[in-house]
């Protein structure tokens, strides 16, 4: 542990910001197109590494995620979301 330890830091891991508050950002960045996810990174350098990837888990978790037929990230039921495979 770093510090004290009251702020949950790991040696080696990044601190955790406002997962909830992230997730909403990206939901509405997806709203509008599909994002590959170093996009999705690129658009919120604030938040760091392990914030956005919480937040898209938490968005997955949800069940508002998809993918579009190229892999980007977008809202499950949008148009871009591509088709589940059909089973045989």
């Amino acid at each position: 542990m770093l510090g004290d330890g009251d702020d949950h830091t790991r040696l080696g891991e990044s601190p955790v910001g406002d997962v909830p508050g992230v997730a909403e950002r990206i939901r509405a960045s997806l709203g509008e197109t599909p994002l590959y996810f170093a996009e999705i990174a690129e658009r919120f350098p604030e938040a760091g590494f392990a914030t956005v990837s919480r937040a898209l888990g938490r968005l997955h978790a949800r069940g508002e995620l998809a993918q579009d037929r190229v892999g980007r990230h977008c809202l499950a039921g949008s148009p871009d979301a591509a088709a589940p495979p059909r089973k045989p």
